[in-house]
């Protein structure tokens, strides 16, 4: 039988349009009878034109843990990244070619204290 059912992907957390800062764990799942592999990106922007892997390509399926909860995918830590719109973007392909991705759009917002002085006054 030909196998035309992309693979099951989603991404649980952070939320469609969660403001985000330090480190932000991402949680998802991606599975399929014929699951082949997973990965994880980032886009600046609302409609990004290119992708940051945040996690290359894993070969194991995400699937709930014993509680039911999705895994932890990735800790990122967006202290680095310039404050504003990103996408985040789970991708799964299964073995007969199948590619879905799943999005969610963010907002990092990172607040740097600079000169921090203290005063006996």
């Amino acid at each position: 039988t030909i196998d035309n059912t992309a693979p099951s992907v989603s991404i649980s957390s952070p939320q469609t349009d969660a403001t985000l800062s330090g480190i932000a764990s991402i949680k998802g799942l991606a599975n399929d009878t014929n699951f082949n592999y997973w990965q994880l990106y980032y886009g600046q922007g609302t409609n990004p034109a290119s992708w940051t892997t945040l996690v290359g390509t894993t070969y194991s399926p995400l699937v709930p843990d014993v509680f039911g909860q999705p895994p932890v995918i990735y800790n990122w830590n967006t202290a680095g990244r310039t404050n504003g719109a990103y996408v985040l973007r789970l991708l799964a392909t299964d073995h007969a070619g199948n590619v879905i991705d799943a999005r969610v759009p963010v907002t990092l917002y990172n607040v740097a204290i600079n000169n921090a002085q203290v005063s006996e006054y």
